[in-house]
């Protein structure tokens, strides 16, 4: 025995030997441990999902040792993966997990059971699966570390939200399912969750007082909500930043007391019998970012009102499918975008005026009707609001107006856009699908302040084609469908030298109507589809303008 080992007994050695194994031991143990967590990490990339390591230990270990060993898995991402049972069971050999994302897979309650085996889970979601209430159940009894779960489109019920009571650390839920007072007594359970987001159905005046009560919520969705109206403070939720009611009983003061005393970025009402007397002014909307009233006692007039000069964008749409008209508004200098359904008359064109400020509008009217419902709408009255001549006085009246939109089947003659064309304000216009002739043409020659053209319409031939020559301002030209247009057409149009982009389809072209436009020297972009033009052609074109990006 070496003379330095004499002075210990051989009970001390033996311990110290004891203790070396021991030590060796617990690191070959862990050496094994963390190659399988590797090795299972591969498992999972193979399976197409990301996984998350956290390292420990001091930093001048990872210089010596490198950091393979002293590193361990955090988070794994499946998130709409398409995995299975047996996927999910590979987490339950990851004890040291504090994230899973398994949301938008067909994984049911039977492999939620891996969650048992994962004490240290922090954030977990399970968002679009078809998981039941059992989950919540194996969630409650076993994550006491969660944090945030978030458990949207499921077939949950707000039943099982009562498992989630025993989560002390539970702060965040995403529940998307709509919860009655029932669940909310259950949320309310649940001693650290702060709820900022509620969807509510049935909810009854105390329901809302609880909400209210117990979490800073900022944003509450009520759909058929039970509440008296006599409570008429009851929404007035200092932290609501956006308000949905669906079917709710709200009276107009109820309205303008939520106005009042929130700061609502966003309100959404549907089938709420509110009216024109809920909004006193435009002041009141200031805040906002979107304001939708669907179906709802507001008028086209009493909307338009509101806005006034506020209003720099709009879009009217009327469905024929429907009998129903939607109205878009873009407000400034806050960017509030409205969106409002319901009955569109004709006299509520007049409220138009309204809109002083109005530099963009666009006017679509669609007919999607099928056989048989066309069958159906002959007992049926006609809409009573047409999009007609007196509808283009009085867009010609808005002092700003420089953007049109006209699309679908209009019923607007020549003379009805000669108001507009003597304005001579407008800078853009965009007929769609209307159905132009050659007279319209006459009169849109005259509007010779346009910068940006858009057509679409079987029924124009060549000589009304002439009358665009007039538009020597045009920088932007796009003519579609209009299947009558020859070569002729592009010998007018190559007169338009100020052109920059022009868009050619569906017309009758080939190449000798390309010719025509090696004379336009500001082409920068020419699209040609649908046409009998050759390849040949369009390569010529583009030799003869090098200001051209590419071949047409």
């Amino acid at each position: 025995m070496p003379r330095f080992l004499r002075q210990f007994g051989l009970r001390t050695l033996l311990l110290f030997c004891t203790l070396a194994a021991v030590c060796f031991g617990t690191v070959r143990w862990h050496m094994t441990w963390v190659d399988s967590q590797h090795e299972l990490a591969e498992r999972i990339s193979h399976r197409r999902g990301d996984v998350s390591w956290k390292t420990w230990g001091p930093e001048w270990l990872h210089r010596t040792f490198g950091s393979h060993y002293f590193q361990s898995i955090v988070a794994v991402d499946w998130n709409q993966r398409r995995i299975n049972i047996e996927d999910l069971m590979m987490v339950r050999a990851i004890p040291t997990l504090e994230e899973l994302d398994a949301s938008g897979n067909r994984i049911t309650d039977v492999g939620m059971k891996a969650l048992l085996a994962l004490p240290r889970l922090r954030k977990l979601s399970i968002s679009d699966t078809p998981t039941t209430d059992t989950t919540l159940e194996y969630v409650g009894g076993g994550l006491k570390n969660l944090e945030v779960l978030k458990i949207d489109d499921t077939r949950m019920t707000e039943e099982g939200l009562k498992f989630l009571r025993g989560l002390p650390k539970l702060k965040a839920l995403e529940c998307g399912m709509p919860i009655s007072d029932a669940g909310i007594s259950h949320l309310a359970s649940i001693p650290n969750l702060k709820c900022d987001k509620l969807r509510c159905k049935n909810i009854s005046a105390e329901g809302i007082r609880q909400i209210k009560e117990r979490w800073p919520v900022k944003r509450l969705e009520l759909i058929q909500p039970q509440a008296d109206q006599a409570d008429g403070d009851l929404l007035e939720i200092p932290t609501l930043e956006a308000l949905i009611v669906t079917g709710g009983k709200i009276t107009d003061e109820q309205l303008r007391n939520v106005l009042r005393g929130n700061h609502l970025k966003e309100l959404i009402l549907s089938d709420v019998p509110i009216g024109d007397a809920a909004f006193v002014s435009s002041l009141s909307l200031k805040n906002m970012s979107r304001l939708d009233l669907n179906r709802t006692n507001v008028t086209p007039q009493g909307l338009f009102k509101i806005y006034g000069a506020d209003a720099i964008y709009g879009g009217i749409r009327l469905e024929t499918r429907t009998d129903e008209a939607l109205i878009a508004i873009r407000c400034a200098p806050n960017g509030l975008i409205s969106i409002w359904t319901g009955s569109f008359e004709a006299d509520d064109w007049q409220a138009l005026t309204y809109l002083t400020r109005l530099s963009g509008l666009e006017i679509h009217r669609w007919d999607n009707q099928d056989v048989f419902e066309r069958t159906l709408a002959k007992n049926k009255p006609p809409m009573s609001c047409e999009i007609d001549d007196n509808v283009m006085r009085i867009l010609a009246s808005l002092p700003e107006l420089k953007n049109l939109t006209l699309n679908g089947q209009l019923k607007i003659t020549p003379q009805g856009l000669l108001p507009l064309a003597e304005t001579n304000r407008l800078e853009g216009m965009d007929f769609g699908a209307m159905p132009l002739t050659d007279e319209h043409l006459v009169v849109i020659g005259k509007m010779t302040n346009l910068v940006s053209l858009s057509m679409s319409s079987h029924l124009i031939r060549d000589e009304g084609a002439k009358s665009l020559q007039s538009l020597q301002a045009l920088t932007w030209l796009k003519i579609s469908g209009c299947t009558r247009l020859t070569n002729e057409t592009l010998h007018w149009i190559s007169k338009l030298r100020a052109v920059q982009s022009l868009y050619l389809v569906e017309l009758q072209i080939d190449d000798e109507g390309l010719e025509h436009l090696h004379r336009m020297p500001a082409l920068t972009q020419v699209f040609c589809d649908n046409t009998d033009c050759t390849d040949d052609g369009k390569a010529k074109l583009l030799r003869s303008l090098p200001s051209l990006s590419s071949a047409p």
